[in-house]
């Protein structure tokens, strides 16, 4: 998206006689130029991570579940200040 209205702007910038006039176009088009460069960047990064992630993922999918063990909850189990708890 950046690319079309890069050239769009470059299109209208050149069209323009006024310097003052086509200080705001090339001031967008520089921002432009960065937000490209950027988001191909990040993208790059993007793709790279994408086989760490999935080898994460393909760990995780393998791994046992976890066990749970609970603790206390029996019947007469004492909380607090050593009094008995009825009912769990």
């Amino acid at each position: 998206m950046e690319r079309e209205l890069m050239e769009y702007l470059r299109e209208v910038r050149n069209g323009v006689e006024d310097a003052d006039d086509r200080r705001p176009c090339e001031r967008v088009l520089r921002l432009l130029g960065r937000a490209h460069l950027r988001h191909t960047q990040l993208l790059e990064k993007v793709i790279d991570a994408r086989p760490a992630f999935l080898r994460s993922q393909a760990e995780q999918r393998f791994r046992p579940p976890p066990r749970l063990a609970l603790v206390g909850a029996t019947s007469g189990s004492r909380h607090g200040c050593g009094r008995t708890v009825r009912g769990l």
